[in-house]
């Protein structure tokens, strides 16, 4: 899923709006640092010298100082310099040891740096110093699902939502925490839910487009990515979220120049070389594609899809040890993901060796038993190796079960029925395929050499022509396989 993560830097400077920065009065000129110094869309390193300046026009620390502080301790957060933003939020809380937003930033830099209980001592406190305000439940929440405690991360935005029903970050975080649980309707359900007390929210309608997007309802995933452009008039998405709902809708010349934007904002964040890396391969652009996945990678090394959507790059351009190397990669990063194993057994099989296909679906299906698409998938290399077609069989009649009426499960129903003899059952479910997907050139096809060995001649004629007109190259492929008309 291509989903925009949340920034994690909570700005003071609503805190501020409640007292003046200045008690006595800035020097003069020293306001426009002060107001710089609270500016998020500068760099960190430009905020950093505003508010030191800020910081040393001051007059009186308790009321001035505790603000710019705070911002100057997210400036260093940014850079990815713990210490000082640490010390920075240190100073803060010392001179305000009620100010929530000091204990949230700084439990954020004590995660990053892997002391995770001063972390969550933090939270903890932000929440105990702000308990009327959904913000530290959420940011306490988030940290829950990156420890895997998925019961209490929901406790805590489900919480969070009764305190601010209308914040849509609240719904967007118990969302995704349902798709990492495998709960994809949930998710649904919970930005359904939001999207009715703030139907034109652009954030929510992203998110469940791009959910709708990992069900392979690409038209209801469409509708919304359209809807959020339609409703970001005022541009508040970020360019790497338009970028996305640009590129999903069409408007490729929008969604570069986005991409090119995100880039430009945050040229050391992976994320928009990865999703402008996707572009360019869908484009069947590789070399391009390559070059923003590589350095998506050299970005942050441990973050698997860029490297797997690398692989498939490579797969493309006919590179198949530097495939098969990028599929290692990931899989050694993530062993617990069966979509890995899948992906690589995709690779495997496109390659030719359905053995290693169906092996890798094999493992994967011991991580994710119940699974649709990997059973089905497993069903096809299996169809194709042909060793135990009813292996094979029942690995589609299971995927059936769960998911019913899919054609391309029914379509590989018709080949391995086709390889046992049964014309007649093939033949059906080529046609149960069809009644789902009309324009499905293999079920076509390969009806048409069924029809052909009834004896149904001229009805087998007219099924491999419609398939050709859609596929001039359908023969070739099912050759291959070992199947002529």
């Amino acid at each position: 899923m291509r989903s925009v993560n949340r920034t994690i830097l909570i700005a003071a400077t609503v805190a501020l709006a409640g007292f003046p920065a200045f008690a006595s009065g800035p020097e003069p000129g020293r306001m426009e640092n002060y107001d710089r110094c609270t500016n998020m869309k500068l760099s960190p390193d430009e905020r950093i010298a505003d508010c030191t300046i800020a910081l040393q026009a001051a007059l009186v620390p308790r009321v001035g100082e505790i603000g710019i502080l705070v911002n100057l301790g997210i400036a260093y957060l940014q850079k990815k310099d713990f210490s000082h933003a640490i010390a920075a939020f240190n100073s803060a809380i010392k001179f305000d040891p009620n100010m929530w937003q000091a204990y949230v930033n700084r439990g954020d830099a004590f995660q990053q740096t892997g002391q995770d209980d001063l972390a969550l001592a933090d939270y903890n406190s932000a929440i105990a110093n702000a308990p009327d305000n959904a913000t530290p439940l959420r940011i306490r929440g988030e940290y829950f699902r990156n420890k895997r405690q998925y019961d209490r991360a929901v406790a805590d935005f489900t919480q969070a939502i009764r305190l601010n029903p209308s914040d849509p970050s609240n719904r967007i975080a118990l969302a995704q925490t349902h798709v990492v649980m495998g709960d994809l309707d949930g998710a649904i359900a919970d930005l359904t839910q939001g999207l009715q007390i703030t139907p034109d929210d652009p954030m929510t309608l992203m998110s469940r487009a791009e959910f709708y997007d990992d069900q392979g309802k690409h038209e209801l995933a469409v509708a919304d990515y359209a809807a959020a452009l339609k409703a970001d008039s005022g541009r508040a998405l970020p360019p790497l979220a338009r970028a996305v709902a640009e590129s999903e809708t069409g408007q490729r010349e929008d969604a570069m120049t986005d991409y090119a934007e995100a880039i430009r904002e945050a040229p050391d964040d992976a994320r928009p070389y990865f999703d402008r890396g996707v572009e360019y391969a869908a484009n069947g652009e590789d070399d391009l594609a390559l070059a923003d996945l590589t350095q998506s990678i050299k970005l942050a090394p441990k973050f698997v899809r860029p490297i797997f959507a690398r692989a498939n790059v490579y797969r493309h351009k006919g590179d198949l040890a530097d495939a098969i190397a990028d599929f290692d990669t990931a899989i050694a990063i993530n062993p617990r993901d069966p979509g890995m194993y899948e992906g690589r057994g995709d690779f495997y099989g496109g390659s030719g060796d359905y053995a290693k296909a169906a092996a890798d679906d094999t493992t994967a299906l011991s991580l994710k038993p119940d699974d649709p698409h990997i059973l089905a998938s497993r069903c096809w290399w299996g169809a194709l190796e042909g060793t135990d077609l009813a292996a094979a069989a029942a690995d589609c009649d299971r995927s059936l079960k769960l998911r019913p009426g899919n054609a391309n499960t029914l379509d590989s129903v018709g080949f391995i029925q086709y390889r046992l003899g049964h014309l007649a059952d093939s033949i059906a479910a080529y046609t149960s395929a069809l009644a789902v997907n009309p324009k499905a050139a293999s079920s076509l096809f390969m009806r048409g050499v069924a029809k052909r060995k009834t004896g149904d001649t001229a009805g087998g004629d007219s099924d491999i022509a419609a398939a050709e007109a859609i596929e001039p190259k359908i023969a070739a492929t099912y050759a291959k396989y070992g199947v002529t008309p």
